[in-house]
This record gives C-alpha cells, sequence and structure tokens, in this order.
C-alpha cells in the first residue's frame, strides 16, 4: 500500500508535472517555503525548478490550511505530548509560543 492510498491523499495534482518552487504556495513567502522544505526533509534540494512531488504537495497543504485548523492541531499537540519526555523541547516550545501569541491577537 502506497503513503498516498494509506492517508487518503491524492498527490496527482502535484505530480502530473515537474513544479518549481515558485508555482507551488504562492501566497507563502520564499522563506515560508524554504521552512516547510526544512521541516520535511527537503533542505538539500540542488534544483528548486523541479519539486519532489511531496515537497510540493507539502507547501500546498501548509497554504491551503486555514489558520484555525492550525491552531487547534497544535493545542491538540500540546496536550497530547505535555508530558512526553521524548517530544523535542525545542519544537514544544514553539508550539506553545505561536499558541500564546495566537490568543493575545483580537479575532
Amino acid at each position: 500500500m502506497t503513503d498516498s492510498i494509506a492517508f487518503g491523499t491524492d498527490l496527482s495534482p502535484v505530480a502530473s508535472a515537474a513544479l518549481s518552487i515558485g508555482e507551488v504556495g504562492r501566497s507563502l513567502s520564499s522563506d515560508q517555503k524554504f521552512t516547510i522544505l526544512t521541516r520535511t526533509g527537503h533542505s538539500g534540494l540542488q534544483d528548486l525548478d523541479d519539486l519532489p512531488p511531496e515537497a510540493a504537495y507539502m507547501i500546498t497543504e501548509v497554504e491551503e490550511l486555514p489558520t484555525s485548523e492550525a491552531m487547534e492541531i497544535l493545542r491538540e499537540a500540546s496536550i497530547y505530548h505535555d508530558d512526553d519526555v521524548n517530544f523535542p523541547l525545542g519544537a514544544m516550545e514553539k508550539i506553545r509560543e505561536l499558541l500564546d501569541n495566537h490568543s493575545s491577537v483580537p479575532s
């Protein structure tokens, strides 16, 4: 079973043709795109004009994820991993910082 089948995702829109970093995530800054690439293990790409399908997919998913849904994911992660000694401390600090900063912004 392939990952795309296992997770119910359809990679065909991003796998059908070579995509450059400028063609995906148009509303995201270059820094944001490079952060996504780094966090998904694609920091060493030699050719940004031919992104791997999974990298293009992740950039697209991040761009389309509503802020409210992202915050809910972070809330759940902070609760679930609160006492998890194996969860990276830096990641938990970043999650808490994002949650704190978001809660102080007026809706």
